[in-house]
């Protein structure tokens, strides 16, 4: 995750640097947060950092806000949405 995050990062705020944000809106999939299990996409402490580094590096938005940031107009800076594929009671 944290690649990934990486990645998405630097082509971002590549394109942000470059003075291109009209449509950047990033949204970001976990899957769990949980301490032990295998199948989590973090554990809680790192999940707390990745909010951390998010909140200071982005726009943290609802995702159903994502659409219309991305086709908006122009954003300040690159925005996220953070969204979960399941309900377990870990969410």
């Amino acid at each position: 995750m944290k690649r990934l995050l990486k990645s998405l990062s630097a082509h971002t705020l590549g394109r942000w640097m470059a003075g291109d944000t009209s449509d950047r809106v990033v949204v970001l999939c976990y899957h769990s947060i949980h301490p032990t299990k295998e199948f989590s996409s973090t554990d809680p402490a790192m999940f707390d950092q990745h909010l951390g580094w998010l909140k200071r590096n982005y726009d943290v938005i609802p995702f159903r806000q994502a659409w219309e940031a991305a086709h908006g107009g122009r954003l300040s800076r690159p925005a996220v949405a953070i969204t979960f594929d399941d309900s377990y009671a870990d969410n």
